[in-house]
This record gives C-alpha cells, structure tokens and sequence, in this order.
C-alpha cells in the first residue's frame, strides 16, 4: 500500500500504478501483494531493492523497526524504473529533434545503434578520453549537432536538452562555440556531409570539435571505382573556396599605444586547449558523376593555426585544399601576436591538396605522429621549423610530382636549432615524365640563429633516422645552409627498377648530397644506390657528396681506391678534385676514414695530428700504408718533388 500511495502522490492520476504501465493488478486478483506492484515483477534488476512486510517478518524484524527500509525500498525502485524508462521519454535515434530525417549519411550509423540508450543524448558511448577544459554540465558533450533535409543543422544543447539551435552548418556550430560555457566544451558532430558556407572559427579556449569517426580511402579518392568520399567517412566538412576551420586567427594581441609602440594583452591573445578529432575535411562536395582530376582543389586551408597553445589533432582526412593544415604566420622572429606552441599531431591523412602539412612562422614544441600523404602536387611535409619537432611515421606516395622547385620536396624541413625526423618513407615519381625541374626526395635546410651583440645562438641541428627513398630524377636527400645533420639507417634507391609501391625506384642524383656552404654531415648505415655510380668507371664515392663520415653503407662501404681524394679547401677523402697534394698543406680527412700511403718524391716531410690538433708523428720521407680516421690532419710541410700518395676509402 506504501508504494501505490507514494507512486499516487508522484504520478496524480496513475490510480495507484508506475508510471509507463497501462494496467495493474487490482484487490483480490492473484498476483496482488498489499506491498508488492506486480509491475515490477517485468523489471528484475529493479526486485532486488525490495522486501515486504511479510518476507521481513518471516525473519524476525518487526514492521515498526522497519519503516525507514520501506522509505530506502520505494525511493531505490523508483530510481531503477526511472533510469530504464528514460529512452521511453526521449526522440528516436534516426530522429532529427528539429523535425525531418537525420538524412541518408547518418541513417546507416544510426540504425547501428541500440534501440534504447540510458542518456538524454543520442551520442556515443561516453568512455574513452573526455572533452577539453570541462564545463559540460556533466554531460559527454555540450553540443549533438546533425544534418537534416537539405543539409540544415541542428544542434542539441545539452544544458537545455532540447534544440537549441538550427540552420546552415557553419552559422550553426559558431553559434554553439559561442555559446559555450566560460570553461569550454566539446561539440560531436554526428555522421554526415556539413557543408560549410563560411569557415568554423575557434576563437575561445577549451573548445573539442569531434566527428563521428574519420576513416576513409586515402589512395583512392579519385579513382573510377571509389569515387570522393562518398560511403568512406562518416563526418565530414565540405569547405570550397574557403578556410573549413581557423583556430585562433581573429585574437588581438596587440593594439596601437598613441603615444608610440603598442599595448600587449600577453597570453590572453592566444587560444589555449584546442582538440579537433575524427573529421573529414573535402574542398568539393563529393562527384557523383565522374571523379574529379588529380589537380582539382579549391582555395583556403582544411585547418588554419595562428595564435595558439596547447592544440591537438587527432584523426584527421583532409583533402582537396590549397593546405591541408596551415600553420603559423609569415614571421620569422618570436612575438606574442604569432605563436604557436605545444601542438600534436596524431593519425593525419592528406591527399590532393596543393601541399598537405604547410607551417611558417614561429611554430614550436610540436610531436607528429603517423602522417600518410598521397598525390598532393607539391610538400607533404613544408615547414621552416623553429624549435623542439619529433615527427615519427610519415609515408609519401606520389607527392611532389608537379613541384615547380626543389623546396617543393615531398619532405621539407628548416631549422636554426633541434628537429628529429624517424620512420619516413618517400616513394615519388618526381619529374621522371615531366622531366622540369629536378626535385630532391628530402630537403634539408639549416640554419643560425643570432643575438646581437652576443653572435651565435645557436646552428641547425637535425636528426633523420630510418628513411627508405625511391623515385627521383634528383637527390634523394640535399642539404643547404650552415648547421648539423646526422642520417642513420638510410635507404636510398633500389636493386631494380621499380620501387614496392610500383613506381620508379631510380635515385637519379647522389643518395645524399650536403651542398653547403657550411654543412657538417654524417651517414651511419643502411643502402645507397644512385645511378651515378652505374656509368663506366664511375667511383663509388659520388653516390655522396662532401659527407663529414660515410660509415657502415651498403653499396658504398669500402670505397676503395679514391683516385681524386684531394680537394683545395683542405680536405682528403669523398668528394675531392684532385689526385696530388699541395706542398705546405694540412688536409683534414673527411666522409670516411681512410688509408693513406706516401713514397717516393723528393725533399718531402709529412705530419699527422689527431683530431684535437694534437701532434702524432712528423718528420717522416714516406709512409707506410696507414689506417687514419675522420677528422685527423694529414700535412705535407715540403717537397720538392711531388711524392706519390695513394687513398683508400673504408
């Protein structure tokens, strides 16, 4: 009788029942207890909470001491029933809250679905990483958006439960960033084709943007059989002839002082905790008729970063832009009004856009993580780098094959102090049928940095570790500048004609070629094939150019004999001119370490220093063959007749 009388006072008008059920038991019927709705008797997960009188008695507890039980019983009940009868109260999941069909992208998703879910939300599951800076109200996300009819977008609020907003997709998602609590907030966009009439613009911290998973068909996004990226991705944004996404753009940091000079707002002008996740990013809505060429894409940017800190990509396929994701601005020294700082990159496919990874200005303490790029016409990877770059796992197909100059390389990197690049392979096709211009597989460019009056800073050190290369009419790695590069493990060329992936393996210039004017460069192990070295007679060593050591290579470890190992800046060893000395020079060894042997000649004196400068032996007529390494000094003080001296490469 407790629980009708308590369910009466909370349903009015339920004649004694739960609420949700159409009929009950009634007085004398067999299944009626005085304490027992025979409703609950369909839900057991719901009994277990409950005992009556007659079951409490039968164990010896009297009513009276009993009381406050009944109270714990019904409320526990009524919670239970509350929380597996929620579904019965809210839309359907193939609904559009606002009216209409969710459309055809999201149905096939969304009929995947449970039937029931214990969620005001029709979102995914909760578990698994939250939202960026909280603020939701305890809910997963603060925004549900969906596409309806005619591609309108509406989105559900999660502190209103209900539709909030609706109309275009671009007007809406920026109303609800706007409307976002001061603390932030995740936007889940469901399953669909958005297509933007305007960019999506982050101009606040704390925001998430997420789709609904970002799988699609990197290679085939152009071909007859798998045209677009129609049934290939769940949500994706159709962005042409603009910016789809621009984080931080619109932050002022700093304003004009009319007495001269500016205000600074300090780190207020930069966004911070920004997280976009599982989307698709096209910049034209999907063929239905004939896929489009190779060279189709339309102005602006996928993703666009200026002025931010603490960014994080995740999941990402963007293509058909003039940059896949631009970063930075066209500065090159630090200010506040043009940073970017701690930025990740995890899972990043880029395909068909002019350039794919695009970063200027000062962008630092960066970790990129899994980048696949496929026909994009120029860089996969361009940027002039300050500081502080891990990138680990990039692979390159058919980019850079209408490059108009060598900074157009499939893998582009500057830097004035510390990069590490591991795991890369680069298989292109670049120019063998063009022919114009000759475009290296990598391209490296270090740097000085300055602090006047102080002088050097510091130089450009870059690391490269493991890199498989195939298909150019060039280099498969050229270095300029003035800095550091240490190779390990490099794999240039191959023993056929055909690389793995189908296209020319051919390294038509040298495997690495450190072009100066002030570049210190090592290579420790792997394989070297250059055509260079396939003409008649053709040493070795020009697979290599002006390397500081060669060490441990495949097809170039031993050298052997070096018949021009002199070369007039002072060195002996790869890349020299001349076969003779000159009396009254010192030559450091340089690319391998050597074996040199001097006889004959007349009035001669020869000295060898360590590479600390430190005296070894001199004083000496001739020399036996003798093992001398990278960085030791060989000098001929005198002779009067040139001696005869013979160099070996190890």
């Amino acid at each position: 009788h407790r629980v009708q009388a308590i369910d009466s006072i909370s349903n009015p008008g339920s004649g004694g029942q739960l609420s949700g059920e159409s009929t009950s038991p009634t007085h004398g019927s067999p299944e009626y207890s005085p304490c027992f709705d025979i409703s609950l008797i369909a839900r057991p997960q719901c009994a277990a909470y409950f005992r009556t009188e007659t079951e409490l008695e039968a164990v010896g507890h009297p009513f009276t001491a009993m009381k406050w039980w009944y109270l714990f019983s019904v409320m526990a009940v009524l919670a239970c029933r509350w929380t597996t009868d929620v579904s019965a109260r809210t839309p359907p999941l193939n609904a559009n809250p606002a009216g209409g069909d969710v459309g055809a992208a999201s149905r096939s998703t969304l009929n995947r679905r449970p039937a029931q879910r214990k969620t005001l939300f029709d979102g995914p599951p909760t578990e698994g990483p939250g939202n960026v800076g909280g603020g939701n109200d305890g809910q997963a996300w603060s925004y549900v958006l969906g596409v309806g009819p005619n591609g309108t977008v509406w989105a559900r609020s999660a502190a209103l439960a209900a539709v909030e907003f609706t109309g275009k997709p671009s007007s809406v998602i920026n109303r609800c960033i706007a409307a976002l609590p001061h603390s932030g907030g995740t936007l889940f966009l469901r399953a669909g084709v958005y297509t933007l009439e305007s960019p999506i613009v982050i101009d606040r911290s704390s925001v998430e943007l997420r789709g609904e998973n970002a799988g699609g068909d990197l290679f085939f996004a152009s071909d007859s059989y798998y045209n677009g990226f129609r049934n290939k991705t769940a949500t994706v944004l159709v962005a042409e002839g603009i910016d789809a996404i621009q984080v931080g753009n619109g932050m002022v940091c700093r304003t004009p002082n009319p007495h001269g000079g500016y205000f600074m707002n300090g780190t207020h002008c930069l966004v911070l905790g920004i997280a976009i996740r599982d989307l698709a990013i096209s910049g034209f809505a999907d063929p239905t008729d004939a896929p489009l060429p190779n060279l189709n894409y339309s102005a602006g940017a996928g993703i666009r970063v200026q002025k931010a800190d603490t960014i994080r990509f995740d999941n990402l396929d963007i293509r058909r832009k003039e940059h896949g994701v631009m970063l930075g601005q066209n500065f090159t020294e630090f200010q506040y009004d043009h940073v970017i700082d701690v930025l990740t990159i995890n899972n990043l496919y880029l395909g068909y856009n002019l350039y794919g990874l695009w970063q200027t200005g000062w962008v630092s303490n960066v970790r990129i993580r899994n980048v696949f790029g496929y026909e994009n016409q120029r860089s996969l990877i361009h940027a002039d780098t300050k500081y502080d770059w891990l990138v680990d796992g990039v692979m390159s197909q058919a980019d850079g094959n209408y490059g108009v100059s060598e900074t157009d390389a499939p893998i582009y990197v500057t830097s004035r102090q510390d990069v590490t690049i591991r795991h890369v392979t680069v298989a292109s096709n670049l120019n063998f049928e063009r022919g114009i211009p000759s475009i290296p597989l990598m391209y490296i460019g270090l740097g000085v940095a300055t602090a006047p009056p102080l002088g050097e800073w510091y130089r450009g050190h870059i690391k490269l570790d493991t890199l498989t290369l195939f298909g150019t009419n060039s280099d498969a790695i050229k270095v300029v500048g003035t800095g550091l590069l240490d190779i390990r493990n490099l794999h240039a060329g191959g023993t056929g004609y055909q690389s793995f992936y189908g296209s020319p393996a051919t390294i038509a210039g040298r495997c690495v070629n450190a072009a100066g004017p002030d570049t210190d460069v090592t290579l420790h192990g792997g394989f070297c094939h250059s055509n260079l070295t396939e003409a008649a007679g053709a040493p070795r060593e020009v697979a290599v150019f002006n390397l500081s050591k060669v060490a441990d290579v495949r097809n170039l470890s031993p050298v052997g004999l070096l018949p021009t190992p002199f070369h007039p800046q002072g060195t002996v060893g790869l890349g020299g001119s001349s076969a003779a000395p000159v009396a009254g020079s010192c030559y450091t060894v340089r690319g391998v370490d050597i074996v040199l042997g001097v006889m004959g000649g007349e009035g001669v004196e020869v000295e060898l220093r360590d590479a600390e400068g430190q005296f070894i032996f001199g004083n000496l007529s001739s020399l036996a063959p003798t093992a001398i390494p990278v960085g030791w000094d060989v000098c001929f003080v005198r002779f009067s007749a040139a001696p005869t001296v013979r160099v070996g490469g190890n």
